[in-house]
């Protein structure tokens, strides 16, 4: 199938091809000048994917349809970064790609049935280990040594695992040790049709590592392999592959042996072929970006004599290699992943086994030659009673030796017993047996053993609290033995926590000596204890500064003015005609009738809106204007306050306590508040206390800091509406501080703002003239309370 356009851009896909043959399908991508391309091979459905960015593609390039058989379908697709092939596939297919000028070709294998009678099963007949230089070989020799076997590195790079598929054993024993510098020791595993050789490896200096087989052998080398001078390795392709949350890095090479080292530098992975150029195009970036997983970029470039390709991750990941073939395939799990899939996670027994990973894997071995593998690696000497006996199947991969110990001995029903570096293994009812004998054997001794008497005086812990612990503690353990009685309960040697069920206790809270009856050992275990516990506590001192601040700013304006007139108008009414305030008309009036507009003498303020000015504050100006006749009279007067104060006060208390002690320190007055009394009972007067009180706990830390639980409460009397009240402000919180740092636990912080007018409706409003007719004042008061704490440890004696 050929699909043609006659559009030809710049890096323009202008031709798709697909052959169908019984070689295998023929994909042929050609464009107008040559084109940079990414590979993906993808998994479920199985799919390559080729990209092609900053490139365009002709439209008569449209889906293609294959035979059902190898390549199913192709999708074209255009996006904002360019060209996007999808290659749909029947079955995962393995394929190589080839650049010729302007053209891409992708050859898919046929799939063919293969012929079972072809390949000829390897048998290993011998093992060998030495050191040539700076370079480990190990080397298994045999028939057949060439065919088809799987190798990976596990176990964070420390063992190597190579896979031979029905392969046979022909080694007299399954274990071998080596004193060479990189390969500690191998160990051979067979279970159905596959023959495993796991070797662990001391990783020291370069560990460049290659394998090479050949009919009758194959060598493992490890080291600075140098350079050969042989034909460089073609690296023909470098793809991605993801899966799910994990991914893989294949590298394809033109042989089956390259020299490949792997390390790992801030979190990202590089992968050295040495001796080896890089087929054209390979020399790219690969932007990961959109696809979930954990790495987010690969780099392949040219570096001196080698190939160099950078593995970016974007999160924590475990790294497995894998060697098969010519193809060389890194493995990357996340982290987390990776510990779910061992068990751990947050379980409690994630640091519970610290031995040496081994890899095991048999069908129907004997138990004792199972346990003879454990003692081999783990360098004890085990011993194994008669009744140990029996056959079991297991497959341990990257398992600490002590865990698979105890996994062999649960699935036997065998338990152990170890004195210093050597164990004794034996079936869990016979130990469980000769336990309970030796309990009872020492329960007996425990009646004989003769009591002796002990006056301990105490120094810093009181007697009564050290007899309240032990008594204590022997309820525990009696409870806790009661509670243990059936069947399966393991016997006690004693229902007594520290003391014995004979022992006894008295004080003399006179001397503080505690006065102890009971046997030798458990004298010395209350001993022990109260070496532990009689010691001085650690004292703090912790300070306080607590300063309230002050702001205030008072301001008022008004005005008073008035005037009157008094006329004489010599007729019986009205007689007199007085205009003025209201309270010197009447009186202005009568003595006009009776004396004359003279006599007239009463004044008043029409408008009266002063400030509130008195001695020691504001001030006023007046003026007044008057005839000789006393016929009119004119008064005017301005007045004005302002006050403008700040204040401060600061208090200091402090106070020293013991760890964990809670203390108090008060400062402050009794004062009277009264009561206003009824109808039926007189006002009554009660003294309340208005005072600074600082109530704090410490508890000092292993890091030289102090944990505090705190409390600081400020009454202060004030007078609202003419009554005497109490005005409270309070901290409580819990904070951490270290030794000697001063820290502010808390603020308050208040304002009172306010502005008044008072005035003649509709007058005051007048513009500029309504000054006459009003008064105004603003108010401005603010205040602010800081508390700042600063503990320190007192390293006296106090101190320790």
């Amino acid at each position: 199938m050929v699909l043609m356009s006659q559009t030809a851009w710049s890096s323009n896909i202008e031709k798709v091809s697909l052959l169908d043959s019984e070689d295998g399908d023929v994909l042929i991508i050609e464009s107008n000048e040559a084109i940079e391309y990414q590979l993906f091979d993808l998994n479920e459905p199985p799919r390559l994917v080729m990209t092609f960015p900053g490139s365009s593609i002709s439209d008569g390039i449209v889906a293609l349809k294959g035979e059902g058989v190898g390549v199913t379908n192709l999708f074209p697709m255009k996006n904002e970064l360019g060209i996007r092939l999808e290659i749909g596939l029947s079955n995962k297919l393995n394929y190589e790609v080839e650049e010729q000028d302007n053209a891409i070709v992708v050859r898919f294998d046929a799939i063919k049935v293969q012929n079972q009678g072809a390949t000829k099963n390897p048998v290993v007949e011998r093992i060998e280990a030495k050191d040539t230089g700076d370079i480990t070989e190990v080397t298994l020799y045999g028939q057949n040594m060439d065919s088809s076997h799987n190798a990976f590195l596990t176990n964070q790079e420390k063992s190597l695992v190579i896979d031979f598929w029905g392969a046979k054993s022909g080694l007299g024993k399954d274990r071998f040790q080596f004193s060479s510098q990189r390969v500690k020791s191998l160990t051979v595993g067979e279970a159905d049709d596959r023959l495993r050789f796991i070797l662990d490896l001391l990783l020291v200096g370069s560990m460049e590592r290659q394998i090479e087989a050949s009919p009758d052998k194959m060598v493992i080398r490890f080291g600075d392999m140098p350079n050969t001078g042989a034909d460089y390795v073609k690296v023909e392709s470098v793809d991605f592959q993801p899966d799910g949350r994990m991914a893989r890095v294949m590298i394809r090479t033109d042989v089956k042996n390259p020299i490949v080292h792997v390390s790992e530098e801030d979190g990202n992975y590089i992968v050295n072929v040495k001796e080896s150029v890089l087929a054209q195009a390979q020399e790219r970036t690969q932007d990961l970006s959109a696809f979930a997983g954990p790495l987010s970029q690969i780099d392949t470039y040219k570096s001196e004599n080698s190939s160099q390709i950078v593995v970016r991750t974007r999160e924590k990941v475990e790294m497995t290699s894998f060697q098969q073939g010519n193809v060389f395939t890194l493995s990357f799990i996340p982290e987390e992943i990776a510990i779910a899939a061992r068990g751990k996670g947050d379980s409690k027994d994630e640091f519970a086994f610290s031995g040496e990973k081994v890899t095991f894997d048999f069908k129907d071995i004997d138990i004792r030659n199972a346990l003879k593998l454990i003692a081999e690696m783990s360098q004890l000497n085990i011993i194994m009673s008669d009744d140990v006996s029996g056959t079991l199947t297991m497959s341990l991969v990257d398992v600490p030796w002590d865990q698979a110990l105890e996994l062999i001995l649960s699935a036997r029903g065998l338990g152990k017993e170890q004195s210093g570096n050597v164990m004794r293994v034996a079936p869990v009812e016979v130990l469980r047996a000769e336990y309970e004998s030796k309990i009872e054997a020492r329960k007996g001794s425990l009646q004989l053993e003769n009591l002796v008497t002990e006056f301990i005086t105490l120094s810093y812990t009181k007697v009564a609290e050290v007899k309240q612990m032990l008594e204590e503690a022997n309820k525990a353990s009696k409870s806790s033995a009661s509670g243990s009685t059936g069947s399966t309960a393991m016997p006690q040697a004693d229902n007594s926590g520290l003391m014995s069920s004979r022992g006894s206790v008295l004080t003399d809270e006179r001397t503080n000596t505690l006065i102890v009856k009971d046997t030798k050992e458990a004298i010395n275990n209350i001993i022990r204890l109260l070496a532990v516990i009689d010691k001085p506590i650690q004292q703090v001192l912790i300070e306080a500064r607590i300063v309230e601040a002050t702001d205030s700013f008072q301001h008022s304006i008004g005005v008073r003015w008035g005037g009157n007139y008094n006329n004489s108008t010599g007729s019986n009414f009205p007689g007199a005609i007085a205009l003025g305030s209201a309270g010197s008309t009447v009186a202005n009036s009568e003595a006009i009738i009776a004396g004359g507009v003279s006599t007239a003498t009463g004044r008043g303020f029409l408008v009266d809106l002063p400030a509130a000015t008195g001695a020691g504050s504001g001030g006023a100006i007046g003026l007044s204007l008057g005839s000789f006749s006393n016929a009119i009279n004119l008064d005017l007067e301005l007045s004005a306050a302002q006050a403008d104060g700040d204040a401060k006060i600061i208090s200091n208390p402090r106070i020293v306590t013991s760890n964990l002690k809670a203390a108090t320190i008060t400062q402050g007055s009794l004062v009277p508040i009264v009561t206003p009394g009824s109808a039926n009972s007189p006002a009554t007067t009660q003294l309340v206390t208005a005072a600074l009180t600082l109530n704090v706990t410490p508890q000092i830390t292993s890091d030289d800091g102090v944990i505090l639980d705190i409390k600081v409460t400020k009454d202060s009397p004030t007078v609202f509406n003419g009554a005497t009240g109490i005005d409270s402000k309070a901290v409580t919180t819990n904070i951490y501080v270290k030794n000697g740092e001063t820290i502010v636990i808390g603020g308050v912080y208040s304002r009172d703002k306010a502005q008044n007018s008072s005035g003649v409706p509709y007058l005051s409003e007048i513009p500029f003239l309504g000054w006459l007719f009003k008064t105004e004042s603003l108010r401005d008061n603010k205040t602010e309370l800081l508390i700042f704490i600063t503990p320190k440890v007192m390293n006296g004696a106090a101190g320790g």
